[in-house]
């Protein structure tokens, strides 16, 4: 990438080798609503004051315009003084938040129809882009998978839309030939109004999906991931996925320590049970505390045994 001004206006040669690279949306009324279960949306001292302007109303000019005042009262004069905020009352207002926007997509941008499932992007002239096969789509069916994951991977879906999701995806996206699920239905042709992102012929080129899928793996399937900066172990891993001594494992960096996960099947272990062995030691849990981490070589691999109960194929658990 070169930048080619004083105005960040940059070049990027040959972008076609660049297809996990993203830019924040500039548009002047596209805005992607998906990204709101995940990331909280407006930051809000409470339902009705706002600390910035709302994304749903965000204004490009007026926020460069303050953006470029902001900087210019800072450039010379910045104090570097800091504001405490208490840590109950900054997760007060968190929570607060996050019940709201819940609430508010749920609301406003759930989609029934012929199937059921969340809008989750505006194109460049404020229309939804999804529609689920009701009047206001005029009947017509257009769903994408990075709307569904985010809001059921948050929470936002409750139980009954989370089944809907999961039906409309089989249905829709589902192409058993290709061993997944495509990201989208075929929306007839080029979208430029959706930006970069619909610049492809379908069914040849999705987007640059492959980053979101090596992440699913590790944090979904294999279950390896941070939680409040402490390594947690929450496997999904079907029968089939161990080798005949019940053994599956992963690869990872966390706090700059090489770590290799393993997963063991242990008959002893009831549903919900876990067990820990790293360097000699076994443990009961599912976690191990960052600090703790932090104090291992960071020049060598470091082994983590989890132990977890046997699992059953999907035909005997009754899961299809």
């Amino acid at each position: 990438m070169e930048f080619i001004d004083e105005n960040g206006s940059f070049r990027l040669r040959n972008p076609q080798k660049y297809s996990c690279l993203y830019f924040p949306a500039a548009g002047e009324n596209g805005i992607k609503s998906s990204l709101t279960p995940l990331l909280g949306g407006d930051a809000k001292k409470d339902q009705n004051t706002f600390l910035f302007e709302p994304v749903s109303a965000e204004n490009l000019h007026n926020n460069r315009s303050t953006l470029r005042e902001y900087c210019g009262l800072v450039r010379h004069a910045c104090t570097g003084e800091k504001a405490e905020i208490p840590v109950g009352e900054l997760m007060l207002t968190l929570k607060t938040m996050e019940r709201w926007w819940k609430e508010t997509l749920r609301k406003e941008e759930w989609l029934s129809g012929k199937y059921g499932f969340f809008n989750g992007y505006y194109d460049n002239h404020g229309r939804r882009v999804e529609s689920a096969g009701g009047e206001e789509g005029n009947g017509a069916v257009r769903m994408m998978l990075t709307s569904q994951v985010f809001a059921v991977q948050s929470g936002s879906a409750d139980a009954e839309q989370t089944k809907q999701i999961i039906a409309s995806a089989d249905a829709l996206l589902c192409r058993r030939q290709r061993g997944g699920y495509c990201l989208n239905t075929d929306f007839g042709g080029q979208r430029e109004e959706l930006g970069r992102m619909f610049g492809f012929a379908y069914g040849h080129k999705e987007n640059g999906a492959a980053s979101w899928y090596l992440m699913t793996v590790l944090t979904g399937m294999f279950g390896v991931r941070g939680d409040y900066g402490d390594l947690c172990f929450t496997p999904q891993l079907l029968a089939q996925q161990f080798d005949p001594k019940g053994r599956a494992g992963v690869c990872v960096m966390f706090a700059g320590r090489k770590l290799s996960v393993v997963y063991e099947q242990c008959a002893q272990l009831a549903c919900g049970e876990s067990r820990i062995t790293v360097h000699g030691g076994t443990r009961a849990g599912n976690r191990i505390g960052r600090n703790e981490i932090q104090t291992w070589d960071k020049n060598v691999l470091h082994e983590i045994i989890v132990q977890i109960p046997v699992q059953k194929d999907r035909e005997e658990t009754g899961v299809i």
